[in-house]
């Protein structure tokens, strides 16, 4: 079956988590194998082995940012991206939702596919008049701003309840999964 991944990108605090979680939620009642498969699950595992607490302050979201470099040095700044299909894959999903896309690496994996077996899907979760909590040194961190000039296929504001933000999503997403779905 061909699978569909949808990624959430946006800034801090902008909703990716509560829009996957709002979005799984109306595909719950689709029969769908489905599920979110967060890029920073392992990136947050190995900040825990090296000492992080869990804890999104401002001292451990600084640490979250730096940790990542060296791996993705090494490994390719794609490789989060790989671990969250080798997840999705050993978990047989087809409806594939990724909380938190944050890397134009990240986006260039996931469309570089075989289109034959993945179709992407990348939407930007906006928060107008949010007041970030981050430093202004977070807030200009790569992870933050790389994309902010990209051409996303969808943008959705959120600015009103969680289920309104879930009736969005999934008013323009639905009919994507469902036209994915069968077309295989």
């Amino acid at each position: 079956m061909k699978k569909i991944i949808i990624g959430f990108s946006g800034k801090a605090e902008a909703g990716k988590t509560t829009a996957a979680n709002a979005f799984l939620e109306k595909l719950a009642s689709r029969d769908l194998y489905d599920g979110i498969v967060p890029l920073a699950k392992k990136m947050k595992e190995q900040a825990r082995y090296l000492g992080w607490n869990g804890e999104k302050d401002e001292k451990g979201r600084r640490f979250l940012q730096e940790v990542s470099w060296p791996i993705k040095h090494y490994l390719g700044e794609d490789i989060y991206a790989k671990w969250v299909l080798e997840d999705a894959n050993r978990s047989y999903l087809n409806v594939i939702l990724v909380d938190d896309v944050r890397m134009l690496a990240e986006v260039n994996y996931f469309k570089s596919l075989p289109k034959d077996e993945y179709e992407f899907v990348l939407v930007r979760i906006e928060r107008p008049d949010h007041v970030s909590k981050l430093t202004p040194e977070q807030l200009a961190d790569v992870s933050e701003t790389q994309l902010d000039d990209y051409d996303f296929d969808y943008r959705v504001v959120n600015d009103g309840t969680i289920e309104e933000l879930g009736d969005k999503l999934s008013e323009i997403l639905t009919p994507r999964v469902i036209e994915v779905i069968r077309s295989y």
